[in-house]
């Protein structure tokens, strides 16, 4: 339960940016912080925060720390972003940005959709010509496969040279047929052909270890803001050609329930709940060595000893013997986990169920 309230506030910041609605009377900030860091959604926490009276300061300090981090990330990425372009367009090489890049432009204010990285589709003929433009910037090429990866420092360029023809919704010899141009040199996805190879992407993701977030419905929620009432039917005879029309549903029935004004029903909220609680995928598989896992399941931190323990939050130098106490109560909390072992099966038979998505791993 506190987790669910913990992601519905999250929505309730959103919203109140998005939509200038209240605020809950009451927000878990030890809670919903690393929540929303993990969604990438820090922009909106800061906006929400930066117009609350009587706020933390400790709260303050730790949002704003995040989000000015995040910011700073997205000012060196847009400058070497600004550059390439520029020097693309010089060099007449066809060019388009990918998903997080040119998502930012369908926000209200770019700040609240930062990106990690930046994604550009290139024509394959320049490849070599492209890769020589971004190593004289002084990045390394580290992969060359169907893309290429380059690093520098914190800022990682992927340039890829073709879509995938189940990502675009309209026809034509090459992936540039599809797009929007007027020099024939930058490319730019229709608004439909957005949402298209948004929904795309999502299903992907949604049934492999990467996984979908909030943000990805929000993602989807933006570019339905831009799409004509023309264009519904188009989408939905495509999303039936490809087999995916239960999961677009889905994705656009909870995008609309979260960001939207559709009233919420059983079905969004199971969803919900398990893309707040699943979001981004296992990111942090395999990040810990075996001996540092077992130390962590018999020494839990502070922060999780307080979640199952509230008198630790009064009396902190007397978490050994929380520990101590944890230790007897393991045949209890092993029954505990076998029964949110079952409840978490059923919820992901009802998952798969909804969505069509028969491959989700558990």
């Amino acid at each position: 339960m506190e987790r669910r309230q913990t992601y519905l506030e999250l929505i309730a910041v959103i919203r109140h940016a998005l939509r200038k609605e209240s605020l809950p009377a009451h927000i878990h900030w030890d809670s919903l912080i690393p929540l929303a860091a993990g969604h990438r959604l820090m922009g909106f926490v800061h906006r929400a925060l930066s117009e609350m009276p009587n706020r933390p300061e400790h709260i303050v300090k730790q949002v704003e720390s995040a989000y000015f981090e995040a910011v700073g990330k997205q000012i060196r990425l847009d400058h070497y972003a600004d550059a390439l372009f520029r020097l693309f367009t010089e060099r007449e090489i066809p060019h388009m940005p990918l998903q997080g890049y040119c998502l930012r432009a369908q926000y209200p204010q770019p700040n609240w959709r930062t990106s990690q990285d930046l994604n550009i589709l290139v024509a394959l003929e320049k490849r070599e010509e492209v890769a020589a433009l971004i190593e004289d910037m002084g990045f390394r090429r580290v992969n060359r496969e169907e893309h290429d990866l380059y690093l520098l420092d914190q800022v990682k360029i992927e340039i890829r040279y073709s879509l995938s023809d189940g990502d675009l919704i309209n026809g034509g010899e090459t992936p540039w047929d599809s797009l929007v141009t007027t020099d024939g040199i930058s490319y730019s996805f229709s608004p439909t052909a957005l949402y298209a190879y948004q929904m795309s992407l999502m299903h992907r993701n949604f049934s492999s270890d990467t996984g979908i977030g909030i943000r990805s419905l929000l993602d989807l929620y933006m570019c339905r803001q831009k799409l004509d009432e023309a264009d519904i039917p188009v989408l939905d005879d495509w999303f039936a050609a490809r087999g995916i029309s239960n999961f677009a549903r889905c994705m656009f029935d909870l995008s609309e329930v979260w960001f939207g004004d559709m009233p919420a029903t059983n079905d969004t909220i199971l969803l919900g709940s398990y893309i707040a609680a699943n979001g981004g995928g296992n990111g942090l598989a395999g990040s810990e060595t075996p001996h540092a896992s077992l130390f962590r399941r018999i020494f839990p931190s502070f922060r999780v000893m307080r979640r199952e323990f509230k008198a630790v939050r009064c009396f902190p130098p007397l978490l050994p013997l929380f520990w101590v106490i944890r230790w007897f109560l393991l045949p209890a909390r092993k029954k505990k986990a076998a029964d949110a072992n079952e409840r978490y099966r059923k919820m992901l038979d009802r998952v798969r169920e909804l969505t069509g998505v028969e491959s989700i791993a558990p």
